[in-house]
């Protein structure tokens, strides 16, 4: 019996988990506005390149650790010891295509680069004045968000250049009314057995 009265509990408690499946395939590294439509810019001796995140699924309960894929910097050509270069002005757009609970678009405000980068140090970094967004409504709205800003980039020879830009996706379903039946039941039933439990 409790057993049953458990599973009804982690059941009740579980029902505002959401799959969501999305990507960023879409976004854009561009000078000041968006529309340039690449993912890649050459600054001097440096290369920036944003890798996106393919279509991807999370279970957010109510929320998941995710990511909203790479910014890498490379010394052109190959070069070990490119010379010091200012990445400000260059600007990511991060676009989220969202095709699970509901299909959807979203995008979170413009990330900006800062700074300056050489070939064995940085302080570069990227920043959202709005790091989160929201795909769809009421139970199927999804939150998007930028877990830190700003994000100090690494230069070509720490880490290969690669910095990640992590994120959280949180589910803000609310559970139907059936679910709060199903979990006051739950409680009602759990409350009798500890009653009639013979006391020592």
């Amino acid at each position: 019996m409790k057993k049953l009265l458990l599973a009804l509990l982690l059941g009740a408690a579980g029902a505002s988990a959401a799959t969501v499946s999305y990507g960023t395939d879409t976004s854009e590294l561009c000078f000041n506005s968006p529309g340039c439509g690449v993912l890649q810019q050459d600054i001097g001796s440096l290369q920036v390149v944003y890798t996106p995140v393919p279509l991807s699924t999370v279970t957010a309960n109510p929320s998941a650790s995710a990511s909203f894929g790479l910014l890498e910097i490379i010394c052109v050509n190959g070069n070990t010891a490119c010379p010091s270069q200012v990445l400000d002005g260059l600007n990511l757009y991060i676009v989220l295509k969202q095709t699970l609970p509901v299909p959807g678009n979203g995008s979170i405000a413009v990330g900006s680069i800062t700074g300056s980068v050489n070939a064995f140090s940085s302080t570069a970094t990227i920043a959202w004045s709005l790091p989160s967004t929201s795909i769809g409504a009421g139970a199927n709205s999804i939150t998007y968000e930028v877990l830190a800003s700003p994000i100090a980039l690494n230069p070509p020879e720490v880490d290969f250049g690669t910095t990640e830009i992590r994120a959280r996706i949180t589910s803000n379903s609310i559970p139907e009314s059936s679910t709060y039946l199903m979990l006051a039941t739950g409680l009602v039933a759990l409350g009798l057995v500890n009653r009639r439990r013979p006391r020592s």
